[in-house]
Parts: C-alpha cells; structure tokens; sequence
C-alpha cells in the first residue's frame, strides 16, 4: 500500500498476497523493496520484496489497491479522528 500512496494514488487495498520465502527473524534489519507495476483507471497493482542485510528474499507480495476519491479521503479522515 505505502507503494501506491507513495506514488501520489491514495487508496485502499482489494487484495494483498503475501508469500513468505524463509522465516523473519526479530531485530534483523531488513529492507523494503516496493513498485507500482500499473495503473488502470481506478486500479493499481503493486508489488514489494522484503530483503535481510545480505540481500536474500524474506518476502514477497502483490497487491490490488483501489483510487480513493477526495470524498473518500475526507470521510475516512473525519472518522479517524472520531468525529461522526
């Protein structure tokens, strides 16, 4: 998701697939790998790698978010911050 926000298209994930390519060890560093593959209308497919120091696969995944409007922005915003 931080792909498609990054790239300047708020919106919501429809489907993520994550696959897990070894175990994730705790306190590692590890670095992140993300692309925005296309944008089709409202459609945007991502995808990431999540790599240790030594540059080996820990992850991989794909993911569909939709557009949001600035309708949808507002409102997801104002609800956030608990207002009704």
């Amino acid at each position: 998701g931080a792909a498609a926000w990054v790239a300047g298209h708020p919106s919501i994930a429809a489907r993520i697939e994550v696959d897990f390519k070894s175990m994730v060890p705790l306190g590692i560093d590890a670095f992140v790998e993300m692309s925005v593959e296309s944008v089709e209308g409202r459609k945007i497919t991502t995808r990431a790698r999540l790599l240790d120091a030594d540059g080996r696969v820990l992850a991989q995944s794909a993911g569909l978010f939709v557009r949001l409007s600035d309708d949808q922005i507002r409102d997801a915003l104002r609800l956030a911050r608990g207002a009704p």
